[in-house]
């Protein structure tokens, strides 16, 4: 198996999920990838359990970064993974924001309140 065919697998055997997201429509996602999730569950652990005290720019960051590494497209590759991606996941508003975050959270086990935690 080559470096190709083994990303193809993992990507295949990643869970995704579509939710709809008011007035965007159904965004499909997928589960982050071992690295990804540690690096962002560093994140987490780092904003700690006093989230009110953190730079408002990192809570923001994070969820940008959270769904940036979980929209994909029909392919299941990665859609806003880039820095004009993340740009562009800057302009939501912030309920969607919110709505496309927690549903990121969910797919991979985790709900705002345990990512805290974790």
């Amino acid at each position: 198996m080559d470096i190709e065919q083994m990303k193809q697998a993992m990507r295949a055997s990643a869970k995704t999920e579509v939710v709809h997201c008011q007035d965007i429509g159904e965004i499909k996602l997928r589960q982050l990838s071992a690295a990804v999730g540690m690096n962002l569950a560093k994140v987490v652990s780092d904003i700690g359990d006093d989230a009110a005290s953190t730079n408002t720019s990192v809570l923001f960051n994070f969820y940008v970064d959270l769904i940036s590494k979980s929209i994909v497209g029909d392919n299941d590759q990665l859609t806003f993974d880039s820095d004009e991606g993340r740009a562009t996941l800057s302009q939501l508003r912030f309920d969607q924001l919110m709505q496309i975050g927690n549903a990121c959270l969910s797919l991979n086990g985790m709900t705002a309140e345990t990512a805290k935690k974790n």
